[in-house]
């Protein structure tokens, strides 16, 4: 009796590993691989008061401080973008503002997956680090 126990318990333990190793990473091997059709990008159009605020896009989180634009020049609209160039994964976030008065935090949390590739055309797999970056200015943050 305890051996067909065994056998039914290790039988239901590879039954339930198998999803996971079909949602691993791709192989590069000759198997067949899911190809996704539609790009995979984080995209927004956030706007920014006086007061601040979090904004969530995607697996990245921007953090505004009271007070963060010299000039009063509130309110601000940003358009907010998670994606790669030429291989590079990265948030691109337009208007570029030169300064601030207070940094903005940009909080990126651990992220698996496919990004698409603006100057390929592709999505491509990515594994980037939870990080926190303390940014003075926008423009494109490249994200390792």
């Amino acid at each position: 009796m305890k051996r067909k126990l065994i056998i039914a318990l290790l039988f239901a333990l590879l039954v339930t590993g198998i999803p996971g190793v079909a949602l691993a990473k791709p192989s590069n091997g000759n198997g067949t691989e899911a190809v996704i059709t539609e790009p995979v990008k984080f995209e927004t159009t956030i706007t920014v008061d006086k007061k601040g605020g979090k904004f969530d896009v995607g697996f990245v989180t921007l953090q505004f401080n009271n007070e963060w634009l010299p000039g009063g020049q509130y309110p601000m609209e940003f358009n907010v973008k998670v994606c790669v160039r030429d291989g590079e994964p990265g948030i691109e976030i337009n208007p570029d503002v030169d300064a601030f008065t207070k940094p903005v935090l940009i909080k990126v949390k651990k992220y698996e997956g496919y990004l698409y590739d603006e100057l390929t055309g592709k999505n491509i797999y990515v594994n980037i680090k939870s990080q926190v970056v303390t940014a003075r200015h926008f423009s494109w943050y490249s994200l390792r």
